[in-house]
């Protein structure tokens, strides 16, 4: 391994920081594994807005012989925006007498070693943690059970199957759909499922290289960290809606705003609600009676005025979902023209996830300090090929 001492570039430091990347990322490809991977969004600036087209369903027409063929139908083009939200570094320091007494012991490099991999370990982790959080909260529907782990029953996959049906009655590619579970789920997989992913049967390596545990009817089983009870969606407090029914005439097929009366209490955005035989994912809530609305497709069956209308305890929200339906966009932090003070720059891929990142050297009074940085935004672009597996 190549020592810092001697070295006035990052060159010295590569082989250091691409053992970091050999380890660290390879954690964290549960939900960045998933997604849609765009690191293109280099002109996009912090907070502004990069939109992006949605073309809808569309419709049939018939086909009547004539002088003139039939008048097109219009379509209304839909927009999904996405920023750049977060611009984030991680940086450490080092004085030159504390290099002097590691270089003696041969220490430095392993240390240098492990902060390069705190560092990846910490950035992968809050754009995880923004993927699962995002997908929990404006995904368009829910599959099991509040408060029951998935895939608790030796050889019931109903868990997977009912997450396949959400996406299929939803219209999704049936192409690089993933289910990502908590270790809780994950752990229950391993345990009670573990014959579906034995190596010597399986024969793959996916486990081991890209976070993949295995397939289940058509789902790549990712597991993330940060799904996790307490954290992020998985630690706010669900509506406190009770008695609710639809109210004002019949709910129809596709229908979005959701008009309720009888009951009392609080619908929020993120609330799972059951209603008829289906479970969605509330985007706007309601305080009192009144409107809330939910994602793309919208209701899946036609119900009468009067039907109840349930918001689900509390429970881990795992998820489901179909590569298309989610966007990470990554970039480096921008550099103001001419550099800043840093005395050298260099990018580091890693060749598993792709993500590339931002690696600085300030070299600064009798001390260096090292930062490595990363720019990202995430956004649901297609609702209905987002959702989330209760457990």
């Amino acid at each position: 391994m190549t020592a810092l001492a001697g070295s006035n570039t990052l060159t010295g430091l590569i082989p250091v920081i691409y053992e970091a990347m050999d380890v660290i990322p390879r954690e964290l490809l549960g939900a960045i594994g998933a997604v849609q991977l765009d690191s293109s969004a280099s002109k996009a600036g912090l907070n502004q807005v990069i939109r992006s087209p949605i073309v809808p369903v569309g419709g049939l027409v018939d086909i009547v012989p004539g002088v003139t063929n039939t008048n097109a139908v219009a379509q209304t083009i839909g927009t999904a925006d996405l920023t750049i939200s977060k611009s984030k570094a991680y940086s450490f320091v080092w004085a030159g007498e504390e290099q002097l007494q590691l270089n003696a012991t041969g220490d430095f490099n392993a240390i240098l070693a492990n902060q390069f991999r705190q560092a990846f370990r910490v950035l992968g982790n809050a754009m995880e943690a923004d993927i699962v959080n995002a997908s929990a909260l404006n995904g368009s529907r829910a599959s099991g059970t509040a408060g029951t782990t998935p895939f608790s029953t030796a050889l019931d996959l109903s868990s997977a199957a009912n997450s396949v049906k959400c996406l299929d009655d939803n219209g999704a590619p049936q192409s690089d759909r993933s289910i990502i579970l908590g270790t809780t789920a994950a752990a229950k997989i391993r345990g009670i499922q573990s014959s579906l992913f034995k190596v010597n049967e399986s024969g793959t390596d996916a486990l081991l290289r890209n976070g993949v545990i295995g397939q289940i009817e058509g789902f790549d089983v990712r597991t993330s960290g940060q799904i996790k009870a307490g954290q992020g969606q998985n630690n706010v407090a669900v509506g406190t809606g009770a008695g609710y029914v639809i109210s004002g005439g019949t709910t129809t097929l596709g229908q979005t705003s959701i008009t309720v009366g009888t009951g009392a209490g609080t619908i929020l955005a993120g609330d799972i609600v059951t209603i008829g035989a289906n479970q969605y994912v509330v985007q706007v809530g309601i305080a009192a009676p009144g409107t809330f609305t939910i994602s793309a497709p919208g209701m899946m069956e036609t119900l009468a005025n009067g039907t109840a209308v349930t918001v689900q305890a509390a429970s881990l929200k795992n998820v489901w979902l179909q590569k298309a339906g989610f966007l990470l966009a990554t970039r480096l932090p921008a550099m103001p023209i001419g550099g800043d003070s840093a005395s050298d720059l260099t990018i580091v891929t890693d060749p598993i996830s792709g993500l590339s990142f931002q690696v600085a050297m300030y070299k600064q009074y009798r001390q260096v300090t090292f930062e490595i940085a990363i720019a990202w935004g995430t956004k649901v672009l297609r609702p209905e090929y987002v959702g989330v597996l209760l457990g």
